[in-house]
């Protein structure tokens, strides 16, 4: 099991994903202070998306986070690529759908109700005809969302593995129609198992 530090959504909601803010400098703070070297401490031992291998050293930069009383709150979060593993001592918050770096989820706003095109979450702009694609293939997207909305959990995670892997194949399928409708199309899609670990 490897580790994220997860902060806010950025946007009102439950979900628990990988789609939130990870640590960052505080400006207003010495360069010396505990939080901002702390914040070294996680560049240094975190992958670009934010995973790291030492859960106490993870604990101890969400403590140091903590400590700081107008700073957002760091949950670490436990992460699994296989879906058989289990971590009977931690709580089991779903599957997530993400990117090669483990950061990015079109579950974060796939399932939002602004419009596709006032979303800002939605990073790269459509090229050539994919916006016309797009406004084809609207009844097609919306009944996935209606498809798929009722089995994620109070987190905004799948529960079974089966419908987070049905998601992506269904989702692959859009992206070859469009493809730069989430991310760059040569990213691929990943299904993690999220855990609450402190």
């Amino acid at each position: 099991m490897r580790y994220l530090l997860l902060g806010r959504q950025f946007r009102k909601s439950d979900y628990r994903g990988v789609e939130r803010a990870h640590p960052g400098y505080i400006d207003s703070l010495k360069e010396d202070h505990p939080v901002n070297q702390e914040f070294l401490v996680f560049l240094e031992s975190s992958t670009e998306g934010g995973l790291m291998d030492d859960l106490e050293e993870a604990k101890r930069i969400a403590k140091a986070y903590a400590t700081l009383p107008d700073q957002q709150a760091f949950e670490v979060i436990g992460v699994t690529e296989d879906p058989a593993t289990l971590a009977e001592e931690h709580q089991f918050l779903g599957f997530e759908v993400c990117d090669n770096s483990y950061s990015h989820s079109p579950l974060e706003w796939f399932f939002a109700d602004e419009p596709f095109e006032d979303n800002p979450l939605t990073k790269n702009p459509f090229v050539g005809g994919e916006k016309e694609a797009h406004a084809k293939l609207k009844p097609i997207i919306q009944l996935m969302q209606i498809h798929f909305s009722p089995l994620r959990n109070k987190h905004g995670l799948f529960s079974k593995y089966e419908d987070a892997s049905f998601f992506v194949e269904c989702f692959s399928s859009l992206r070859k129609v469009i493809p730069h409708y989430w991310e760059h199309p040569a990213i691929s899609m990943h299904i993690l198992g999220l855990w609450e670990v402190s």
